[in-house]
């Protein structure tokens, strides 16, 4: 399968140069081929752009001067959670494509996994936004996400990373989902997880004792009303299990982890410990603390945890919008 990015046809009197450029590092499922779909359209550039095991390959073709400007231009093209590790250019022979496409490989190749699996991302602003707005379509639908947000590595089956090959494979896009995938201006663009109520995964709770069922937003509503009487919310979704709770458990030879939308660092029964997170993409880093408990008998951890045990707090993650 081919998505067209419509970059113009070159004239076919210019000479034609041809690259085959390889980046490896943390660039799938972070909205690299949109990008250089992009910045190949600016430059009137024909070729391809696709996931592969070894990272993301490019072909890209055109006049001499317009193919070395987008090898000067990539890396800043690149999204900014991107980590680009390494890069390799060399010699191609022009195949005379008529546009620069993204290419949609389903089915694991056969060779060595060389390309980082893609990391489950925290949902991006523009997502809340969205979930919060009255007037959008995705008004209170959780588990929004687009190129920059939204579960990767809890979803996929094999690489390279493209939809046919992740837990998203059974969720059809619904016409205007589908026309946010297929359009380059949109941040949506060719994003794998995209999907709305009408089209993606739903929400639904059921309590314990086989009673009671609800779904969609009234079972976002009742979990947040047992919360609130003390109860405990058990979250299955595409990253596994999370419990929720406003009462301590009682633990006192097991580390915490908590996840919260404020800042733990404005929280008086947590310090922050100097600790490198080494080899995590920047919106892991960004989202993601060490901290140990501090003795401070004035927060409940402290009285029901009393030993100095770390403390892995995050923000929430991926369906949790």
């Amino acid at each position: 399968m081919h998505v067209n990015t419509s970059s113009p046809c070159r004239p076919t009197t210019v000479s034609v140069t041809a690259r085959r450029i390889v980046l490896r590092g943390y660039v799938q499922g972070l909205g690299v081929r949109p990008c250089l779909a992009r910045l190949a359209a600016q430059l009137s550039l024909t070729g391809t752009v696709r996931n592969a095991t070894e990272g993301v390959v490019v072909h890209v073709e055109g006049a001499a001067g317009d193919v070395s400007g987008f090898e000067r231009g990539l890396a800043a093209a690149l999204p900014a959670e991107a980590v680009l590790e390494s890069l390799s250019v060399e010699p191609a022979v022009p195949v005379d494509a008529a546009t620069f496409s993204i290419v949609v490989e389903g089915g694991a190749e056969a060779t060595r996994l060389a390309a980082p699996i893609p990391t489950d991302r925290v949902a991006c602003q523009a997502c809340l936004d969205e979930v919060r707005d009255p007037a959008n379509r995705r008004y209170r639908y959780p588990l929004t996400s687009c190129t920059l947000c939204g579960p990767r590595y809890s979803i996929i089956r094999r690489m390279p990373y493209e939809r046919a090959d992740t837990t998203m494979a059974g969720f059809t896009m619904c016409p205007r989902c589908q026309a946010e995938y297929d359009s380059a201006t949109d941040r949506r663009f060719h994003a794998q997880t995209n999907a709305c109520a009408e089209c993606g995964p739903q929400v639904w709770a059921r309590m314990t004792d086989g009673g009671a069922t609800w779904h969609g937003d009234d079972a976002i509503v009742q979990a947040a009303a047992l919360l609130r009487q003390g109860g405990i919310v058990a979250l299955k979704g595409w990253e596994g299990i999370n419990c929720s709770l406003t009462r301590p458990m009682r633990r006192p030879s097991r580390a915490c982890a908590v996840s919260s939308v404020g800042r733990p660092s404005r929280w008086p029964c947590w310090w922050r410990q100097p600790r490198p997170l080494v080899r995590l993409p920047n919106s892991m880093r960004r989202n993601l603390g060490h901290f140990n408990r501090r003795r401070d008998q004035s927060c409940w951890g402290a009285r029901d945890c009393p030993r100095a045990l770390p403390v892995w707090c995050t923000r929430p993650w991926p369906g949790w919008a």
